[in-house]
């Protein structure tokens, strides 16, 4: 008798003890860090599935609170992720994904992916107004300016590489803050453009377009440039919040598609826009890993490796999020 009493005492005790803790200071961290999960994003308009997702509460509805840390690099948002410093991400390069993959497979997944089709002015090569250069042929020899990490300046080259020798181009990485003043400065020639940095162009240096949409023009119609993705160790440790996060950011596509004009509204909140630029902002087609067509992917990574910008083939069925 007196050792059930014990039992019970010892139990009774117990769970007084794990209430104490759950409603003192470090007991509601543990609670929220259940919750958190960690996305990197690059600051440009093609994370726009990410921005919206948080703004309109897509995250919250789920219960998970989207700390978002600034990269400004795809492949250094994938290291981290790989090191376990991230949870997921918005977009990443498509052609760091593939590279990322054949150094160190099933670190990640694709949960989302941006595609560039003859209709998303996403990707414009723009000059100064009083520049002689009036078509791409005209960039060899020229300093370009692109945005950093290898997936815009690979991409370009294999874009361009049937207009002119591409190895006579000075390509020059440049951060989103450095690309206007660089070439209105005259550092560079010509800059290929993610927006909303083409749109800025026009509109603070009276930029000309001499060439948009020219990787879907050139490489694929449409193509997946990027895509958003979630480390395996998530999927493992936590598949619930990992398939939260694929839920709210596939909501967040779907609103995009649904809304364009009202979802660029975010990009004044993340990207410090005024609301009249915000509206001119070419936006991708985001497309749920589930609804994509993956033929596309693995057309993408083909060419990348026949290309020699990958070392080893990528099986991009394997990096497919499946819930």
């Amino acid at each position: 008798m007196d050792r059930r009493v014990a039992g019970i005492g010892i139990l009774f005790i117990a769970l007084i003890a794990a209430v104490w803790v759950f409603q003192t200071p470090s007991g509601n961290f543990l609670a929220v860090q259940e919750k958190t999960i960690k996305v990197g994003y690059l600051p440009i308009a093609s994370d726009l599935d990410l921005f919206v997702g948080v703004d309109q509460g897509f995250f919250k509805q789920r219960e998970l609170e989207v700390e978002a840390i600034k990269f400004e690099k795809s492949p250094d948002l994938i290291s981290a992720l790989v090191a376990g410093q991230i949870d997921a991400s918005g977009v990443v390069g498509i052609e760091s994904i593939y590279a990322a993959t054949a150094r160190s497979p099933n670190e990640f997944k694709i949960v989302q992916v941006s595609l560039a089709n003859s209709d998303t002015e996403i990707h414009k090569i723009v000059v100064l107004p009083n520049s002689s250069i009036t078509n791409i042929t005209q960039l060899a020899g020229k300093k370009v300016g692109v945005f950093p990490g290898s997936n815009m300046k690979t991409l370009t080259k294999l874009a361009l590489k049937n207009y002119l020798d591409t190895s006579t181009i000075i390509f020059v990485e440049l951060t989103p803050n450095l690309q206007l003043e660089a070439l209105s400065s005259g550092q560079i020639d010509a800059l290929v453009s993610l927006e909303p940095i083409g749109t800025l162009a026009e509109e603070k240096l009276n930029a000309r377009v001499i060439e948009v949409n020219f990787l879907a023009k050139s490489l694929m119609n449409p193509m997946p440039t990027a895509g958003a993705i979630v480390s395996t160790k998530l999927i493992r440790e936590n598949p619930e919040k990992a398939q939260k996060y694929a839920e709210a950011m596939a909501e967040a596509a779907q609103f995009i598609k649904n809304n364009p004009t009202g979802s660029k509204q975010s990009l004044v909140k993340w990207l410090k826009l005024n609301a009249t630029t915000a509206e001119k902002v070419g936006i991708y087609a985001y497309v749920p890993i589930n609804e994509l067509d993956v033929s596309l992917l693995q057309r993408m990574a083909d060419l990348l490796y026949e290309n020699k910008v990958v070392e080893k083939e990528v099986n991009s069925s394997q990096l497919i999020y499946v819930h």
